[in-house]
């Protein structure tokens, strides 16, 4: 396998019992996958963010800019291989997602297929250019 592609889900539940889902995420995935449709699952990140904080002087600053200062910062964070919440995530997108898992697969493999007929026509054009 080599290609990869982000996954993103919004409502993973953390939790399935007796058909009732509960502590659902969102997040991502580097799914990598082959040309036959084959796929893993490789890293998986949180959506994270944190408060910014600001001193008074920056606040009226911008305000005379006319400008807002960012309340949050955002970022991807990796979780760690091996601990419960990687484990159960990882899990997820194997057996009760897998079949969302393998639509994304698919759509990415057809978005593949387009590019290289793209880029194959594009080539052709070039060369009849002399370019």
């Amino acid at each position: 396998m080599n290609r990869t592609f982000t996954f993103s889900f919004d409502d993973l539940p953390l939790v399935i019992e007796n058909g009732f889902e509960a502590c659902e995420v969102a997040g991502s995935a580097e799914i990598s996958y082959s040309r036959d449709g084959e796929w893993c699952v490789e890293d998986i990140f949180f959506d994270g963010r944190r408060r910014l904080k600001h001193s008074i002087e920056q606040h009226m600053a911008a305000a005379a800019a006319g400008q807002f200062l960012k309340s949050w910062e955002h970022k991807n964070v990796a979780l760690d291989r091996g601990t419960p919440i990687h484990g159960i995530i990882h899990d997820r997108l194997e057996n009760e997602w897998h079949d969302t898992v393998q639509d994304a697969v698919n759509y990415q493999l057809e978005q593949d297929r387009e590019d290289a007929a793209e880029a194959r026509a594009d080539a052709r054009r070039d060369a009849r250019m002399g370019l």
